[in-house]
């Protein structure tokens, strides 16, 4: 019963940075809860694989191809889609240097990468995030929200995100977390 209040049955999510650690357990998870899941990467090839072994699996996956740090790119394909229900915002710059070794420079490429592409995000799909609200609002009630929880959320989520600095083979231990600040 409980399972069942978590699934994703008809409903259509976007993972930005698929292929990824995170990308791939959470792409997993939303098919598995019953998602369309639309994956997507830079690398035509690699995302096509990818989405034929989640096919294989009996998942329903449609791969879309292209770099989401570019804004047109970005507001193209959102565009382009009648409903979406989730949000993933899995992708970020994620430079091999200590703390001590990152510039100015590089938070910056680091901020752009993550929090304006996560934010791009949010604001080429609140169309199709607002399309799916609305569909599930009753006849009669309240006209629908300004702003959808799931994009505002997926903002928050990606200025979070805990590879944002360090790379995801980072040793998040004591020992580890000081070598990389010293």
């Amino acid at each position: 019963m409980t399972q069942d209040l978590f699934r994703l049955d008809g409903k259509t999510a976007f993972v930005s940075g698929s292929r990824g650690h995170l990308g791939a357990a959470m792409t997993r998870a939303l098919c598995a809860a019953g998602a369309h899941v639309i994956v997507n990467g830079r690398d035509a090839a690699a995302l096509d694989g990818f989405a034929a072994d989640l096919k294989a699996q009996g998942f329903s996956v449609e791969a879309a191809a292209f770099d989401a740090h570019d804004v047109p790119t970005l507001h193209s394909f959102f565009g382009g889609l009648k409903r979406l229900d989730v949000l993933v915002n899995n992708v970020g710059l994620m430079l091999g240097k200590s703390f001590a070794a990152l510039t100015a420079a590089d938070f910056a490429a680091t901020y752009a990468a993550t929090v304006t592409s996560a934010f791009e995000s949010a604001r080429a799909a609140l169309p199709a995030l607002r399309a799916a609200v609305a569909a599930c609002a009753p006849v009669g009630s309240n006209p629908v929200p300004a702003a959808p929880a799931s994009s505002l959320a997926s903002v928050r989520l990606s200025i979070l995100h805990p590879h944002m600095i360090f790379p995801a083979t980072t040793d998040f231990s004591l020992p580890g977390i000081l070598a990389q600040i010293s």
